[in-house]
């Protein structure tokens, strides 16, 4: 019997296959949501000048993350997610 590590949610929690499918979309173009969210927070800070923050709490493998260069303002990013597994992909 395999025992998992009580501190990494994916492994308690997640299976494989979702993990592989995370993982393949980070080579391929970002997701539409993203690149919706992307769009809102240029739309934002072009009318509000100033130093902003993103907590992308639940990042997953770093989707977003992969969009932050694109956006049109000085921002600090932080991923957050409770699996090592995600965050050690991202």
């Amino acid at each position: 019997m395999t025992t998992k590590d009580a501190s990494d949610w994916h492994a308690l929690t997640q299976n494989e296959e979702y993990l592989k499918l995370s993982s393949q979309r980070l080579s391929e173009p970002p997701l539409i949501y993203v690149n919706q969210f992307t769009q809102i927070i240029n739309d934002f800070v072009s009318e509000n000048k100033g130093k902003y923050a993103i907590n992308d709490i639940g990042c997953n493998v770093g989707h977003f993350a992969r969009n932050v260069e694109f956006i049109n303002s000085d921002i600090a990013y932080r991923g957050i997610d409770i699996s090592k597994t995600y965050l050690e992909i991202a």
